[in-house]
């Protein structure tokens, strides 16, 4: 019942970001694709229908308030809760997912084939895969990524081109925003409909030089 079309567009109108019946249908089939392979390849911690809905299946859905079309680079993308949903719901966005694991990066192939979508799967980490990327503007999305703070301040030292950040936080929000002022800004937080706690930060980049000098 919780992972069904009916149940997800009615869970994401109560959180204030309404799914439409084919948008519900895919991400109902997705979220299955998950349960599936979920004992092969441990995709996500055990736990019933309802948990998987709205800790993972449903935490995306604030990304959908964003207006930008650029196109989004999910970041450790795992079981693909950031950017195999922002495919099924934004299919004219560019969806690039970086993630080394080799049997995440083969469930990750299983969606893109059997749901039809449209992204493109790299199999390397972050630093790795920079070279590979598309210039110009980009959204970096990262929710489950280990040692965020250290990865995201090398991504700002790394890329000098224009990029965004769109990253999922806990109680810790405001302190990795201070930690990364050096090479961002804060945009705006949005509160996560279903964790206590939790916000979506939109992160904007700055150089170190434009920093310093709007703060001289």
């Amino acid at each position: 019942m919780w992972l069904s079309p009916s149940t997800l567009r009615d869970e994401s109108c109560r959180a204030g970001f309404p799914l439409d019946a084919e948008q519900a249908e895919r991400l109902s089939a997705y979220l299955r694709l998950v349960v599936e392979f979920n004992t092969q390849i441990n995709l996500v911690s055990a736990g019933d229908e309802e948990e998987l809905m709205r800790l993972h299946g449903l935490d995306f859905l604030p990304l959908l308030s964003d207006p930008g079309t650029e196109p989004l680079v999910d970041i450790g993308a795992g079981a693909g809760f950031v950017g195999i949903a922002a495919a099924i719901c934004r299919p004219g966005r560019t969806v690039i997912l970086l993630e080394p694991g080799i049997r995440r990066a083969f469930f990750l192939g299983q969606c893109r084939a059997r749901l039809g979508l449209e992204v493109r799967i790299v199999p390397k980490d972050l630093e790795g895969a920079l070279g590979d990327l598309p210039r110009g503007d980009l959204l970096f999305t990262a929710r489950a990524l280990p040692k965020k703070e250290r990865v995201l301040r090398r991504l700002g030292r790394l890329r000098p081109e224009p990029h965004r950040l769109a990253l999922f936080l806990g109680a810790d929000a405001e302190d990795l925003a201070a930690q990364l002022r050096v090479w961002y800004t804060v945009d705006r937080m949005i509160p996560l409909p279903f964790r206590t706690n939790g916000r979506l930060a939109f992160l904007r980049h700055v150089s170190r030089e434009t920093w310093a000098g709007s703060s001289a």
